[in-house]
């Protein structure tokens, strides 16, 4: 059984209402990580972050960004809360955009030419960092950082040891060249 909330009525929002659609991530460790999901939830009731996928639904489309393969963009769109390779958890409103339907409509477009499949990087630029992307371009502010909280840490890990590293191979060259002078 699967512990998410019960599906948001989004009929009773305004038309250019903004959601956040959250899935727990599934895949060959889909059993481990609905367990981390499920324990740094606290069953839904305490909001500490998990490891998830997000789409932003806007005028009744749901946007997400992959790595898609024989695609050049990695922005896709499908029904609403469908995802097919992750498994729904909940959805967020977070407001209303100022954009009409055909605005948003230029917007993704230009998103997608930006956002390529081949850049996907589940660390570094995942649907996370598109749906913050799309939130922002859309007027309403950043999604809610519970939701990419793991992924946010993980990043910031990443650069860190990565410029940890540089620093220390920079301190042996410098250390060679002071001992060869």
């Amino acid at each position: 059984l699967h512990d998410a909330l019960p599906i948001l009525d989004t009929s009773q929002f305004a038309p250019g209402e903004v959601f956040l659609n959250i899935y727990d991530l599934c895949g060959q460790q889909d059993e481990t990580v609905r367990q981390i999901n499920q324990v740094s939830m606290a069953n839904n009731n305490l909001l500490l972050g998990g490891i998830f996928h997000a789409a932003v639904e806007v005028y009744g489309v749901e946007w997400s960004y992959s790595f898609i393969d024989n695609e050049n963009s990695g922005v896709s769109q499908i029904a609403p809360r469908t995802q097919p390779q992750h498994t729904y958890r909940s959805t967020v409103p977070l407001g209303v955009t100022n954009m009409s339907e055909p605005e948003v409509g230029a917007l993704l477009e230009r998103l997608a030419n930006e956002w390529t499949s081949s850049e996907y990087d589940p660390i570094h630029r995942n649907s996370l960092n598109f749906c913050q992307a799309l939130c922002f371009d859309l007027g309403v502010g950043r999604i809610p950082g519970w939701v990419d909280r793991a992924s946010r840490t993980a990043s910031f890990l990443d650069q860190t040891s990565k410029t940890a590293a540089e620093g220390a191979m920079e301190a042996v060259e410098l250390a060679r060249t002071v001992k060869n002078e």
